[in-house]
């Protein structure tokens, strides 16, 4: 080891532990079913154990059906939509008849009035008749564009249910996957913690698998180094006549044994 302009070589012995030996534990309640072994070679992604879960099952079910109706929903609000629409353009382009035809008369009347034809009154309720078609159609114009806005209004609150359902379902579904525990990686199971068929709690450990393509080595070192070592110091590894080079990943303080009086 290095530390300032002094060296030392510190030597001790180790054992050799796997350097990325995960525990897997399980996602959710239920019944756990193990389709493994301790001590049998997997690949990652392969399945090692499977967790029923009814709740979980049921659940998803439900948030499933909630969806269908909310999709139905917003069908009937588009389709309610549409129709009030055409009835409101109908309303609107009637009333816009009706004021060509009130215009027309009043026309009419103006040129009977000049060959006297027509007394005032007759042409003054022409006049009326022309004054309030305008309204109307002006009413039935601004009455369609609210309408028309209020049930886009719906029909996009609705849309964004049938969104924030399907975020509800998607996240379901993640889970639901999550119930099927794979490996990692290319490995071997090292332990299981559970039997075939056992009920087991959400965060239940269930098995450890080892990664065999990465190493560590665990050694301990006299307290008196101890303020010479650290993460990153160079070491080299001495195996059956063979040597690989190393270097310090961590370092931990071992608690000392506590004291019987």
């Amino acid at each position: 080891v290095t530390r300032g302009d002094l060296q030392r070589e510190v030597s001790a012995q180790g054992r050799i532990v796997a350097a990325n030996h995960p525990r897997l534990f399980s996602p959710a309640q239920g019944i756990v079913s193990l389709t493994v072994k301790a001590g049998e070679s997997v690949t990652k992604g392969q399945v090692l154990a499977r967790i029923e879960s009814p709740e979980l099952q049921s659940q998803l079910a439900q948030e499933q059906s909630r969806l269908q109706s909310l999709e139905s929903d917003l069908s009937r609000t588009r389709i309610s939509g549409r129709q009030k629409n055409v009835t409101n353009d109908q309303t609107t382009e009637l009333r816009r008849v009706n004021l060509a035809a009130a215009r027309r008369e009043l026309e009419r009347a103006e040129r009977l009035r000049k060959d006297g034809l027509l007394n005032d009154v007759d042409y003054e309720r022409s006049r009326d008749a022309v004054r309030r078609a305008e309204v109307e159609l002006k009413q039935a114009e601004q009455g369609g564009q609210l309408e028309k806005e209020s049930l886009d209004f719906e029909a996009d609150d609705r849309a964004k249910q049938v969104e924030r359902q399907r975020l509800v379902i998607d996240e379901l579904e993640r889970r639901v996957r999550g119930l099927a525990i794979t490996a990692p990686f290319d490995g071997l199971v090292a332990t299981v913690e559970v039997q075939d068929r056992d009920a087991v709690m959400q965060n239940a450990p269930l098995l450890t698998v080892v990664d065999l393509s990465k190493f560590e080595i665990e050694v301990r070192i006299p307290d008196s180094y101890a303020g010479e070592v650290a993460p990153g110091v160079p070491a080299v590894i001495e195996d059956g006549g063979r040597t690989f080079p190393g270097e310090l990943t961590a370092v931990h303080a071992e608690q000392p044994p506590e004291q019987i009086q």
